[in-house]
């Protein structure tokens, strides 16, 4: 007979396509350990189902994905989440946990929430670039591309998701949040399009445990390097855009538009 007492989670993404998923990483003495999901007991009660540990009861699949990424927290004495849509920084004296929320997706889903050619086209991207005789067949826009500089920049585009999104762990979050262990600072993350929760599994001395891996899409905006948590947290980029897309002259901008999508047009790089 089933324990009603026991947390129930079974990740069934084709049954709970959309449905929004809550999180949360409770503080310790040592910064924060164990990944939480708000989920139901086989009684019907709402708790906080602790997933590092290993049981029978917990069946969560490899890989767990989110898109709609929203950050918050949950203040001392409070059962209540605070949900932000802004990077704050807050005291972190005065919080019980960090928690996140999204809408589950399957894994193609997630693949897709990065947009490579929302400024070059795929055609360019994929064809062109790699290709002599397409290259030779349209050399005036090749030629006018390369003398504006957009043909370096479109080889540096990552076309794949993998080369893009940033690898973190809880420890590493932490430190970040915490502005590298500040005895007082806790900063709240601005919005991420998606995140990929991987999951492994480690015997320690407390026995069978699962270890955690998350994998942020912060943006599809960044397509030229691996974005990192670091990075979106300190210099808090969605409010700070890079400044790496300069005021291009007539010229050069005639060459862009060779290559560029359909939503270059004032696009903003965040």
């Amino acid at each position: 007979m089933t324990n009603k007492l026991l947390p129930k989670i079974n990740w069934n993404e084709t049954q709970q396509l959309q449905d929004v998923a809550v999180f949360r990483i409770p503080f310790t003495l040592n910064g924060m350990k164990n990944l939480q999901l708000y989920t139901y007991t086989h009684g019907g009660k709402q708790v906080w189902a602790n997933l590092n540990k290993y049981s029978a009861n917990i069946n969560i699949p490899e890989n767990m994905c989110l898109k709609d990424i929203t950050f918050g927290v949950q203040y001392k004495n409070d059962n209540d989440i605070a949900w932000l849509n802004q990077s704050k920084t807050l005291d972190s004296r005065e919080l019980q946990s960090f928690c996140f929320r999204g809408k589950i997706i399957s894994q193609r889903q997630f693949i897709d929430t990065y947009k490579p050619y929302n400024k070059f086209n795929k055609y360019w991207l994929t064809e062109v670039l790699h290709n002599r005789r397409i290259q030779t067949s349209l050399w005036r826009s090749v030629k006018q591309a390369k003398t504006s500089g957009a043909w370096e920049e479109a080889h540096s585009v990552k076309c794949s998701m993998y080369d893009v999104y940033s690898r973190t762990s809880i420890n590493s979050m932490w430190k970040t949040l915490t502005r590298d262990l500040h005895l007082k600072d806790f900063i709240v993350p601005n919005p991420a399009t998606s995140l990929q929760i991987k999951t492994s599994n480690d015997y320690t001395e407390k026995g069978l445990e699962r270890l955690f891996k998350f994998n942020f899409l912060f943006t599809s905006k960044i397509q030229t390097r691996r974005q990192t948590f670091y990075e979106w947290v300190n210099q808090n980029l969605a409010a700070n855009p890079l400044s790496s897309y300069p005021i291009l002259s007539s010229d050069t901008q005639r060459g862009y538009e060779e290559l560029m999508g359909e939503d270059y047009v004032d696009s903003n790089p965040f």
